[in-house]
């Protein structure tokens, strides 16, 4: 990478030259470097050492996602490492866990219990924006791989689990948004 190469409002795709970058692989993978970072707030705010390793496999995963994109050719094929049904099953079996372990309630959670669960609220967000944009991306014919769609679906899932988690390993209790508080 040079630096100072973008200057022009173009960057470079892997294997496939240069785009502007507003273009929407671009905009999806910056999507998800956000949500990448943003989990990595949450992972040094996390007190739970399972929601940490949780986070730091979603991030590497996540990298695979963007590297998917970054290569794909107009036609979706990519030369990079793709998500494949493992990368799902993974997940399936973490929220299934998680399901099994954690209380949730009934109604809205308001986020920010905890910084912790709050950081990982606000990654769970970017990804669902991530997803939607990957999504529209798959329906174009510009993304060929199916799995990117519901990888990123279970990534969302998976990061609600682990705030509710986090809020858990920090005492408890939750915000509902139908709740009324004494102010």
């Amino acid at each position: 990478m040079r630096y100072g190469s973008g200057d022009d409002g173009y960057t470079a795709r892997l294997g496939s030259g240069r785009v502007p970058k507003w273009d929407a692989r671009v905009e999806a993978g910056g999507e998800l470097d956000e949500a990448t970072s943003a989990l990595g707030l949450a992972r040094a705010l996390a007190r739970d050492q399972m929601v940490q390793r949780q986070i730091r496999e979603l991030q590497r995963d996540l990298c695979v996602v963007m590297a998917e994109l970054a290569s794909a050719s107009s036609g979706g094929a990519a030369e990079a490492a793709r998500i494949e049904p493992g990368h799902v099953r993974r997940l399936d079996e973490s929220v299934s866990d998680l399901l099994k372990s954690t209380s949730l309630p009934v109604g809205f959670i308001l986020p920010g219990k905890t910084a912790s669960s709050a950081a990982i609220d606000v990654a769970r967000a970017i990804l669902r924006r991530a997803e939607r944009r990957v999504a529209k991306l798959h329906d174009e014919g510009l993304v060929g791989n199916p799995e990117l769609l519901r990888y990123l679906n279970r990534a969302s899932t998976l990061a609600y689990l682990l705030a509710r988690r986090e809020e858990q390993a920090q005492g408890g209790g939750y915000d509902l948004a139908d709740e009324q508080e004494d102010l």
